[in-house]
């Protein structure tokens, strides 16, 4: 993972707070188990780190997806969604395809949440 934020950019993260206490925990479960494992393996790590760390948190939470017109189309289920305010989707792959990057983005255009992380162990 490579992040660079400059002080402007860093004033402006919604819930910054919280996003920290996630990157450091993915950090974490990346530095602890290294790479290789199923997606799964990856998502028990994060459920645990999270409970451990009492942030709040649900599996495959229904998230309905809305028309620019504002119709329901129906639902998705992230991984997680943490605290009502972040989705996580976890994967390990060697890379991620563009078509995996613009489905978070989509997700986010078309539900009530604002922020999303794709975590590729």
């Amino acid at each position: 993972m490579n992040v660079n934020i400059n002080k402007n950019q860093s004033r402006n993260i919604l819930y910054k707070e919280l996003s920290c206490k996630l990157q450091d925990i993915f950090f974490k479960i990346r530095n602890e188990l290294g790479s290789g494992h199923k997606e799964s393996i990856y998502q028990n790590a994060l459920a645990k780190e999270l409970e451990k760390n009492k942030i709040n948190f649900q599996r495959e939470y229904p998230v309905k997806i809305y028309s620019k017109e504002g119709y329901f189309l129906g639902l998705y289920k992230p991984d997680f969604v943490i605290d009502n305010k972040i989705i996580i989707e976890v994967k390990a792959k060697s890379f991620l395809s563009k078509q995996e990057r613009i489905i978070i983005y989509d997700y986010l255009k078309n539900s009530e949440f604002e922020v999303a992380y794709i975590v590729n162990f």
